[in-house]
């Protein structure tokens, strides 16, 4: 079992975020914008207001900024050496933030306007293409700042087509089939979740017409005992809470985790009432020891207590759930 949010958080430039949700732990999300090439290419400006040089909006690191001279027109652009296939731009400004811009790429003859915005009044802006726009010059031409007369930017991203995908290393003991589940939050503004194990991609779906979380079967794979490379990335809005990876024999295949965790013996029989989010009360019948689950994400503060006031803590079960004995 992967905590996404201990896994796929050491990077402090990680395309993942994460957040706590009522009941059900922490969880990390992403808006899926794909890899940013900004950094890679040469970038250059109109102009440079002291040490604020154009080299800063691209440096990854949120403390440093790039600042223009004051008077309008004013563009910052980045160059690669090779054509990028391009699918969105996000500016974080400063406080002199930029009211009317256009994002231009170069078709090799001249600048062509990709968007134009109007009006803007935010000091975040995230803009996607309508299509994947091929070139290897980008240029944001502010036309009207009306705050300080300048324009000054935090950081410029520029997301690629390629999808992005944070990654660790993971030890396998022994060599054999191998199955991956995510435990994802799906509802209609999910996107797709991206599983890269070395070079094999699986893709999975988060949409569902009702939120609600679920494990999601992401494939199968063959893999040689040692250390291999996992990786998460997202196409869109994807919350996750955790990977599962499953060993299996032979030719058998998993299709859900609670076929895991099926014993051979009979249960003894469980009904409950839910009173409020936090308070069940439970009916069992059982003449031997049992574990009862709770299907909870595991928090020491859910306890269970017996009619005579016997008080029973939780148990970290299959690093995920509350189990009591």
């Amino acid at each position: 079992m992967l905590e996404a949010e201990t896994n796929f958080l050491e990077n402090p430039n990680s395309i993942w975020n994460y957040e706590q949700l009522p009941y059900h732990d922490y969880v990390v999300f992403s808006e899926g914008t794909g890899r940013n090439i900004a950094p890679l290419g040469n970038v250059s400006a109109s102009s440079e207001s002291d040490q604020l040089v154009a080299e800063n909006a691209v440096d990854e690191n949120p403390t440093t900024r790039w600042a223009s001279l004051k008077g309008l027109p004013q563009w910052i652009q980045i160059e690669w050496n090779e054509k990028q296939r391009i699918r969105g731009v996000k500016m974080l400004f400063e406080w002199a933030y930029a009211r009317d811009y256009s994002i231009q790429v170069w078709n090799s003859t001249t600048w062509v306007n990709q968007l134009i915005v109007k009006g803007n009044n935010e000091y975040e802006k995230l803009h996607f293409f309508t299509q994947t726009v091929e070139t290897n010059k980008i240029r944001i031409y502010f036309m009207n700042a009306p705050a300080y007369d300048m324009v000054s930017i935090w950081e410029l991203k520029v997301y690629s087509e390629e999808i992005a995908t944070e990654q660790i290393k993971l030890c396998i003991p022994r060599e054999g089939n191998y199955q991956f589940f995510a435990r994802v939050l799906k509802n209609p503004q999910r996107g797709i979740l991206h599983l890269k194990v070395d070079d094999v991609l699986f893709n999975a779906s988060c949409y569902a017409e009702n939120s609600t979380f679920k494990w999601l079967n992401l494939g199968e794979i063959y893999l040689n005992q040692g250390e291999h490379k996992i990786g998460v990335g997202a196409t869109g809005n994807v919350k996750l809470d955790m990977i599962a990876v499953v060993s299996t024999k032979g030719n058998i295949h998993v299709n859900s985790l609670e076929e895991l965790f099926r014993g051979d013996s009979e249960n003894p029989p469980v009904s409950f009432e839910r009173i409020n989010p936090c308070k069940y009360k439970v009916h069992v019948n059982a003449e031997t020891p049992f574990i009862l689950v709770f299907s909870d994400a595991y928090h020491s503060l859910w306890k269970a207590f017996l009619k005579n006031g016997t008080e029973i803590p939780s148990t970290n079960l299959y690093y995920t759930v509350n189990g009591f004995l």
